[in-house]
């Protein structure tokens, strides 16, 4: 089963560092050379990573989360498709184009992914 990763860019930058020190002996070289490849969105051992700096923040100023998961612990209902609808704006003689859908989302299957609250200070170096 696939898993996705979505990161806080400092977890990521910690990450990255962590594999890419020097001297550093791992039973995974393949992981370390895929986190040293890409740094902003790639794949690593399988896992889709995703940096983002929309992950809410923890009960500190100074902690954020970040999540793991299986795509399917989310759930995605499309309650009504995609709609276009033109109109007419004859004071600025132009079309203007208005679209809509109503969908709704959340979680599926809670135990199907996990969330990591981890140190999202800047890094001093």
């Amino acid at each position: 089963m696939p898993y996705v990763a979505v990161l806080h860019p400092t977890h990521w930058h910690q990450l990255a560092t962590t594999a890419a020190v020097a001297g550093t002996v791992t039973n995974a070289p393949n992981f370390q050379d895929e986190v040293m490849r890409r740094w902003y969105v790639g794949t690593a051992a399988g896992v889709d990573i995703f940096v983002s700096n929309n992950v809410p923040a923890g009960s500190t100023s100074t902690d954020s989360y970040s999540a793991m998961f299986n795509p399917r612990a989310l759930a995605y209902d499309l309650r009504r498709d995609y709609r276009l609808e033109p109109e007419r704006d004859a004071s600025a003689r132009a079309w203007e184009l208005n679209a809509t859908m109503l969908y709704a989302h959340g979680v599926w299957r809670p135990l199907w992914g996990a969330y990591i609250l981890c140190d999202a200070q800047a890094p001093t170096s």
